[in-house]
């Protein structure tokens, strides 16, 4: 996929009503994942997470779903997590479906923002 490609990927994702048991599926094939790969994921034989509802996916992302108004402290929580140490993803992410809480691990860098909801 080509950057614009996994934007309009992206896009659609957040146009659809937020599921926090799909999202993580839909994110890895907005980023180019194997149907294979997600299907073991999804099945859980590939997801080697140890947050609850959390799903980490090789080196690519680690997420997990938070309560509302609690993406920060789940992202805490996913940033000491001891598969991510081990795992090492790229990226990880929280979102309780308004507010999105996410850290690319190389660069340090952070980014949370409000979804926005066409009324």
């Amino acid at each position: 996929m080509n950057p614009t490609e996994i934007y309009d990927a992206l896009a659609q994702i957040a146009a659809e009503p937020f599921d926090p048991i799909e999202f993580p599926f839909a994110f890895a094939a907005a980023t180019d994942a194997a149907q294979a790969a997600i299907s073991k994921l999804r099945n859980g034989s590939t997801n080697k997470s140890d947050l609850s509802g959390g799903v980490l996916f090789g080196k690519r992302f680690h997420y997990a779903p938070a309560q509302s108004g609690q993406s920060d402290i789940v992202l805490d929580q996913l940033r000491a997590s001891k598969k991510t140490k081990t795992s090492k993803p790229a990226i990880l992410l929280a979102t309780d479906g308004d507010m999105i809480a996410a850290e690319h691990l190389a660069s340090g860098d952070t980014l949370h923002w409000a979804s926005v909801v066409a009324v």
